[in-house]
């Protein structure tokens, strides 16, 4: 795999090299707790509240209308996508399309509020994120992720759970680190959002064409994946005892998983010139 790169920060802040093994989540345990109190999401709408140790949480969440599924294309061609793959979607009716949106008003959900507080600190995700975040997708044809387009977060996980915890305020630090950038220089943010989109793109695609001209694209890419945990650990910091959440395997599960496989893609991307 290639190594030595000319941009210094890939050479300093790619993971090491190391196979990357699904196998391997089972033995990370990022929290003792599997979920944040009782709850579910079977109704229109409601609202918890749960104390954990010093830490109280207050999360409330609704049925989304229809008005805001399609009232902006981009949501909804969004929430598509986590029913029905694209080339199904070509093959499908107007009817079928209808049908389709209704079985998402019956599953997905949005939040309304989700709030951490102790004395430590006080972490209010839709303070930080005032976009709407998506969730309880039953069917997962994609990753949680924070789409521009839309101005949403799709979450794929349950928010009330240390892993939907975790991958929230990933979501959520990209767009702190995005809104950073736009407000510093606007022109350097739409520079890095359309080069980071095309990296991310030809990683998907496995091309055969990359060369050093990538790089600096390829480091736009790391820099933000970096940026956006850096993000989260600061805002879960103070919660991390009363959570339970493992810093050992916190840790872990970034640098050894989710780190590693962009560390991975832009190496072995690069390997295919």
């Amino acid at each position: 795999m290639k190594e030595n790169f000319e941009n210094e920060y890939l050479n300093k802040k790619l993971e090491p090299k190391r196979e990357l093994k699904f196998s391997d989540l089972e033995n990370i345990k990022i929290s003792d707790y599997e979920k944040f109190g009782e709850h579910s999401y079977d109704k229109e709408n409601d609202s918890f509240e749960f104390k954990l140790g010093d830490t109280k949480i207050n999360f409330s969440y609704h049925q989304p209308k229809i008005s805001e599924l399609i009232g902006n294309k981009f949501v909804g061609a969004r929430l598509l996508s986590y029913h029905v793959s694209r080339e199904d979607l070509k093959k499908r009716s107007d009817e079928d399309i209808a049908d389709i949106f209704g079985k998402i008003l019956d599953n997905v959900r949005v939040i309304d509020k989700f709030i951490l507080k102790n004395k430590d600190g006080e972490y209010n995700i839709k303070e930080v994120f005032s976009g709407k975040i998506f969730f309880n997708f039953k069917k997962e044809l994609s990753e949680s992720g924070l789409d521009h387009a839309s101005g949403g977060i799709f979450l794929t996980k349950d928010p009330l759970t240390p892993e939907g915890l975790v991958t929230l305020s990933h979501e959520v630090g990209h767009y702190e680190s995005s809104r950073k950038d736009y407000e510093n220089d606007q022109v350097l943010y739409d520079y890095k959002k359309e080069i980071g989109g095309i990296f991310r793109k030809l990683i998907d695609l496995s091309p055969d064409n990359l060369s050093k001209n990538f790089e600096e694209p390829a480091t736009i890419v790391l820099e933000s994946e970096r940026s956006a945990w850096a993000n989260a650990i600061k805002h879960l910091r103070p919660f991390l005892k009363d959570l339970k959440l493992n810093n050992k395997d916190l840790e872990k599960y970034i640098h050894s998983f989710c780190l590693q496989s962009y560390s991975n893609a832009i190496r072995s991307s690069f390997d295919k010139n």
